[in-house]
């Protein structure tokens, strides 16, 4: 792989050399990029290392080119990102659509400028339309004649352009052509068979069959072409064309018009019982009338409400309004006399009294109490056995400590703490010893 990879159009399975920057988040370019890591995906798959690595162009440019394989090629579309683990550096990335065989475009304007010389006796044959037929010219004198059946108007329309476009471009050549010697004047003026090759770009020195490939695909192109244009009418198109192509309407039209007919009817049994407009006089109904209607209405609704109350009346569910025992009854009185209930109730005097005699009796307990003094206490708590606790002290109380120190013994790093009774261990601790310290071995 070299820099002869490098093109302006990729191709499908062929090599490319392709040249980039690498930008850093303020757009400047990124030089001497560290870890650079180029991957490849193809049609979407997962993306893999390249098998070439992106390399600056020197000197710290900040340009990079990168050498893709055939095989890297070889999917019609190509997805390759470039990293660096320069800090600040972003990813590059590009994407490639290579073209194979049916995307190729054709270069008219190189290809009009190109001229041909051959040797004397070199026929050249041009196809046009659906014919098979071809014409054979020799020398200077180009012409394309038409020896196909149109089947389109704007076919031949189109032919007829392209026709008046080679015309004009061979003119143009034969402009520059006609300054040529008719013979050459020597052998120094004669192009050898790999001159014609490096004009043409051709790569073999067998024209016929580049010919003959160019002249297979063209015909392909023409089949291809051909099988669209079998279906179009004739030019002009007669009656059946039309009724063919207007048949599914038509029928569409008249399934529209139908529908449109049973709608309109549907509305017009709406409309004709509507008033005419303006609406006469005798269409308005009078005050009279109104009032008439209206005390009809609701004679008719009271006469529904009658009914309605009397049959929930008469239902067993129906619930009669509390009278005074009832009432009482809700509100918890046991007697029917409310004001004698609330003469019942302490008065504000009464309520002060009973709660200063309450307050004395309360006073009076507090001080018949035996508090012990502080001194007191703290005798109580030292002369207290831990044993009365240490079955339920966690490991990190004050028990803990008093039983480290009395029923404790240490073996290696293993401190036990035991309870009491000199069996039940309380808990187990690690201690760190040093030979030249003053270690304690047991506690009793």
């Amino acid at each position: 792989m070299a820099s002869t990879d490098a093109r302006p159009i990729p191709i499908k399975n062929t090599a490319l050399r392709i040249t980039f920057p690498i930008y850093d988040a303020d757009g400047d370019l990124v030089t001497g990029a560290a870890g650079l890591d180029s991957e490849v995906s193809k049609d979407g798959g997962t993306f893999t290392d390249c098998t070439n690595e992106a390399t600056e162009i020197a000197t710290a440019s900040g340009m990079y080119y990168l050498d893709i394989t055939s095989t890297e090629m070889n999917a019609d579309t190509v997805a390759i990102i470039v990293k660096t683990s320069t800090s600040g550096a972003k990813t590059t990335v590009i994407v490639l659509y290579p073209q194979e065989s049916g995307d190729v475009k054709v270069d008219v304007e190189t290809i009009k400028t190109q001229s041909v010389t051959c040797s004397e006796g070199v026929t050249v044959y041009a196809h046009v339309g659906t014919s098979a037929a071809s014409t054979a010219q020799t020398g200077d004198s180009y012409a394309i004649v038409n020896s196909g059946t149109y089947g389109n108007s704007a076919l031949k329309t189109l032919i007829d352009t392209v026709d008046d476009f080679v015309d004009t471009e061979v003119a143009a050549i034969k402009a520059k052509t006609d300054n040529l010697p008719a013979t050459p004047a020597s052998a120094a003026d004669c192009i050898t068979a790999a001159g014609v090759r490096t004009a043409v770009g051709l790569a073999t020195a067998n024209l016929d069959t580049q010919l003959s490939a160019i002249a297979g695909y063209i015909d392909t192109e023409v089949s291809a072409i051909k099988s669209k244009t079998d279906n179009l009418p004739s030019d002009p198109a007669d009656a059946s064309d039309i009724a063919t192509a207007f048949g599914t309407v038509n029928s569409t039209l008249a399934t529209i018009a139908a529908y449109v007919d049973t709608e309109v009817a549907a509305i017009k049994a709406k409309t004709d019982n509507l008033p005419a407009n303006p609406a006469a006089s005798g269409d308005i109904p009078s005050a009279t009338t109104i009032a008439s209607q209206v005390r009809t209405e609701l004679a008719t609704e009271l006469a529904r409400i009658d009914v309605a109350t009397s049959t929930r009346l008469a239902s067993s569910s129906y619930v009669a309004p509390l009278d005074a025992a009832g009432v009482r009854s809700a509100v918890g009185l046991a007697s029917a006399n409310l004001d004698t209930q609330l003469a019942d109730l302490p008065t504000n005097s009464e309520l002060s009294t009973a709660l200063a005699g309450a307050d004395d009796a309360t006073l009076a307990a507090i001080a018949a109490l035996s508090i012990p003094t502080t001194t007191q206490i703290a005798d109580a708590v030292l002369s207290r056995s831990v044993s009365n606790v240490e079955g339920s002290a966690a490991e990190h109380t004050l028990c803990t400590v008093v039983l480290a120190m009395l029923e404790s013994s240490v073996s290696g790093t293993a401190w036990t703490i035991k309870r009491t009774d000199g069996s039940t261990t309380h808990a187990t601790k690690t201690v760190t010893t040093d030979a030249t310290a003053h270690p304690i071995t047991g506690v009793s």
